[in-house]
């Protein structure tokens, strides 16, 4: 038994590397299927999406006014979807192991179900998202790539055609300019 995530099977923008971890983690189940299945063994990884665990409370970010990562800051609550409580996972996992034969792969809850069954019928040609990022906001317009975009942030052109990196500046960020994101585990540069 193996406890994923509806990130095993798809992506949110700021948290790649947690999702990479769920893709390694239902490789290594799927494989382990694979390979053990002749001898009776059962493999299923339980896929739930966001649990009310109260482990994923807000993050402070800090983005300056005018910020490019702004819009997927403020899109990441509603891109992670309703969460499900840690009984009803407890009670998937406890399901998923007494069946005879249990499915492979097996969502834990009904947001869960709805999430893995979009991406199952989603294009293959482009990026999956539940809802689509409004790249339109205020924040990207106010600020072209390689202005100064505030004291927290700036953007200078690398070299030749490469694409704006962001540099540290050396000052402490003042309490306004943080924002509070939900669930982000990341921090200003």
């Amino acid at each position: 038994m193996f406890v994923s995530s509806i990130q095993g099977r798809m992506v949110l923008p700021l948290v790649g590397p947690y999702g990479a971890t769920k893709w390694a983690l239902e490789a290594l189940a799927e494989t382990l299927s694979i390979e053990a299945g002749h001898f009776g063994v059962k493999v299923s990884i339980v896929q739930p999406g966001v649990v009310s665990s109260g482990s994923g409370g807000p993050a402070k970010v800090c983005l300056p006014d005018g910020d490019p990562y702004t819009p997927l800051v403020e899109a990441l609550g509603v891109l992670r979807g309703e969460a499900v409580t840690r009984e009803a996972v407890a009670a998937t996992v406890a399901d998923t192991i007494e069946q005879a034969e249990p499915a492979l792969r097996v969502p834990a809850g009904a947001p869960a179900e709805q999430v893995l069954e979009a991406r199952k019928v989603a294009p293959e040609d482009r990026p999956f998202l539940m809802r689509e990022i409004d790249w339109s906001s205020s924040a990207r317009a106010a600020h072209p790539p390689g202005v100064p975009l505030g004291p927290c942030r700036r953007l200078t052109a690398a070299r030749g055609d490469r694409l704006p990196r962001p540099e540290r500046t050396a000052h402490a960020h003042p309490p306004a300019e943080c924002r509070t994101s939900p669930r982000s585990r990341f921090s200003a540069l």
